[in-house]
């Protein structure tokens, strides 16, 4: 079984329009990886957007609101180079107008609290009232990942849950006792935060649909990896309405689809790499082949028991463990592709009950 296999290469694909072009100058003459710059240009570019724009999907309103993770050693990494290079681009900004460029935060996190302090909408302290941060776009960088990992271990921490809400952009009121910050990010003002909306054109919305019922889907198993990718749909928009925003369209094409699920594919092979180790990888793909050829099977025949499905579809050349993680496999799954049914034998009839596996 393989035991060794080389660190996913996202390649230039993922350097699109004006994303690319910044992320190539950014890099030129220096060893900053240029993806790396692309992907905080990304992340900073969406919360200088902020919640005005918005894509539909439907009961949903998408906006284009990112995390990103660089991972690299540290020391030979360059992730503070990548984010310098953003940094520039925002001084530029401000410069310009202090109104294009959203607040930043480097301090770290290390509560719901803290977090909600850096947007919130105004509280009393005391005899004084301390005015609301009326800008609620805010980039935070966290250099040490690490941190937000260790304060989220924490007893009664709720760091964890708030980065999800952020996430999504759902009330993040922290349950405090006394000066209560309430940071609504101005969810109830959809006529200021939804203005301007977005779409997809017709062959955008094939090519999304055919990849939802595809690859954004395909099955990554129970553990570590699975949990980290399964907002991969969601992101592939977000990206998807960034690539869009740098050509200067609101419409969302087929181009811009393509180049976010080409970041979608290297975050993927980037997690496997990380928390997946190559034999298990070799394991899971060979559970996938063995559960497609039990959904063929099954869609020919219609239902069969685990004897069945050894002896026609295996040929009785399948070990009895391996048959049943396929099996499992599928049940597992989200949503589950195959159902299972106990038959209770006839009365007079020896023998335990017989399983019969079906499509769900």
């Amino acid at each position: 079984m393989a035991a060794h296999r080389n660190a996913p290469d996202a390649g230039p694909a993922c350097l699109y329009g004006l994303i690319g072009d910044v992320a190539r100058a950014g890099s030129e003459g220096t060893e900053t990886n240029a993806v790396a710059i692309a992907a905080n240009f990304m992340a900073y570019l969406s919360c200088a957007v902020g919640r005005g724009v918005y894509l539909p999907i439907g009961n949903t309103r998408h906006h284009a609101r990112l995390f990103c993770l660089h991972v690299g050693r540290s020391g030979r990494g360059r992730k503070g180079d990548a984010v310098s290079l953003v940094l520039r681009i925002d001084q530029a900004l401000r410069e310009m107008d202090e109104a294009f460029a959203p607040q930043i935060h480097r301090g770290g996190l290390s509560s719901r609290e803290g977090l909600v302090a850096l947007m919130h909408d105004g509280y009393r302290q005391g005899r004084q009232d301390v005015p609301a941060i009326e800008d609620k776009r805010l980039w935070v960088v966290e250099s040490e990942f690490a941190n937000v990992l260790h304060q989220g271990r924490r007893d009664g921490n709720t760091l964890s849950a708030a980065l999800r809400d952020c996430w999504d952009g759902v009330d993040l009121k922290p349950a405090t006792k006394s000066n209560r910050l309430y940071a609504f990010v101005r969810a109830d003002r959809h006529d200021e935060r939804d203005h301007l909306r977005m779409e997809l054109s017709p062959q955008a919305q094939w090519r999304y649909a055919q990849l939802y019922r595809g690859e954004l889907n395909d099955d990554l198993g129970d553990g570590v990896a699975g949990a980290l990718l399964e907002r991969r749909a969601p992101m592939l928009l977000r990206l998807a309405m960034l690539m869009a925003l740098a050509d200067l369209q609101t419409r969302i094409d087929t181009p811009h689809i393509d180049a976010a699920m080409v970041w979608i594919r290297h975050a993927t092979a980037s997690v496997r790499f990380v928390f997946v180790s190559a034999a298990e990888e070799a394991k899971l793909a060979q559970v996938r082949e063995l559960s497609n050829r039990v959904l063929v099977f099954l869609r020919e025949r219609g239902q069969a028991t685990r004897s069945q499905i050894s002896a026609e579809c295996f040929k009785g050349k399948m070990p009895k463990a391996r048959i049943d993680a396929g099996l499992e496999h599928l049940l597992a799954s989200t949503p589950p592709k195959i159902s299972v049914q106990t038959v209770e034998r006839p009365a007079d009839a020896p023998g335990t009950p017989t399983r019969v596996y079906r499509l769900a």
